[in-house]
């Protein structure tokens, strides 16, 4: 077999993918459609080596071709933001956490951190957001201080100056000091001995010149 043959054999064999129609949604999302009825969708941000402008009706691109390794990309890209929408639209997530749940869902690392980078780039993720919100849930079910709720925060991968502003807001609503008396309220309610009172609240993360003062009077 000459040369010739073979690359006319491996031009035969190698994939193509021609547009056939585009569709613009409302959510920023160009819908490709091929003539076999295949379906790409495509979201410029993901684009790495390519515009928005090289995809248009009757184009034809070869799979090694930059064009169609985007629109791959894409497509893997927005399959991964709407299992991140997901989660999201339940409940706001830590970046570190929705990068964990997403891992656990086996996809991949490079797809998952222009995701992230997207929905945080949108304010659709937020770790100041998430931490607020952690804090108010947090205390509806326990009384804790600043130290214990600091800890909390960072272990779920917020940053120690994003957990400390939002700390700052948090006790703005909810002093520290009334948190504490609640703490101690219920201590001493379920028969916790005042010899191991400020053990408890230490352990609680409140700071011992709090504990101190509040146990004087």
């Amino acid at each position: 077999m000459h040369d010739s043959d073979v690359s006319s054999e491996e031009s035969q064999n190698e994939l193509c993918i021609k547009i056939d129609s585009l569709e613009q949604t409302p959510a920023g999302i160009v819908k490709i459609t091929t003539p076999t009825g295949s379906i790409f969708l495509l979201r410029e941000v993901y684009l790495e080596h390519s515009r928005l402008d090289d995809f248009y009706e009757g184009c034809i691109f070869q799979e090694n071709d930059v064009e169609a390794i985007d629109l791959l990309e894409s497509t893997l890209c927005l399959v991964v933001e709407r299992a991140a929408m997901n989660y999201l639209n339940r409940s706001e997530h830590s970046r570190f956490l929705l990068e964990q749940k997403l891992k656990n869902k086996k996809f991949g690392k490079i797809q998952i951190e222009k995701v992230l980078d997207y929905l945080e780039s949108e304010n659709y993720l937020s770790d100041m957001r998430y931490a607020v919100s952690w804090l108010r849930n947090r205390r509806l079910s326990i009384s804790e201080g600043r130290t214990k709720l600091l800890a909390g925060l960072v272990s779920r991968g917020v940053s120690k100056k994003i957990a400390q502003d939002a700390l700052n807001e948090f006790f703005e609503e909810f002093p520290e000091e009334d948190l504490f008396e609640k703490a101690l309220d219920k201590l001493q309610r379920n028969g916790c001995d005042d010899d191991k009172l400020y053990e408890k609240l230490i352990q609680k993360g409140f700071s011992p010149s709090l504990i101190r003062k509040k146990l004087q009077k």
